[in-house]
């Protein structure tokens, strides 16, 4: 388990993100940091993603930002910043115990829980 990564190469996220559109498929974009809100920016200045985007940022799991409101904030402004407020909507979600107390700020923000 020490050497398993998540392989996420704009070479594959490019293939993927063009199959799905393709297919008429709107991608759930999960956003476990700050700067793959960046690489789906690319993405969609590539074309190969069209706004408005479905994002869920998930907090709280290994190799992801920690579950807290003022991440769950800082994530969902970063995008407005990024993004354009219009050109997403966002849902998210938080391993274990921190599920259900930031799900509620989420919702307080106006995310799609």
């Amino acid at each position: 388990m020490r050497n398993w990564i998540f392989p996420n190469t704009f070479r594959t996220l490019k293939y993927y993100a063009k199959a799905m559109q393709d297919a008429g498929t709107k991608p759930e974009l999960e956003v476990y940091d700050v700067g793959m809100i960046n690489n789906i920016k690319h993405l969609i200045d590539l074309g190969v993603l069209r706004t408005p985007i479905y994002m869920q940022f998930v907090l709280g799991i290994l190799d992801a930002i920690p579950a807290a409101p003022q991440n769950l904030a800082f994530l969902y402004e970063t995008a407005v910043r990024t993004l354009g407020e219009k050109n997403f909507a966002w849902s998210a979600c938080a391993a274990g115990k921190a599920q259900l107390p930031l799900m509620t700020v989420a919702m307080a923000m106006g995310g799609n829980t």
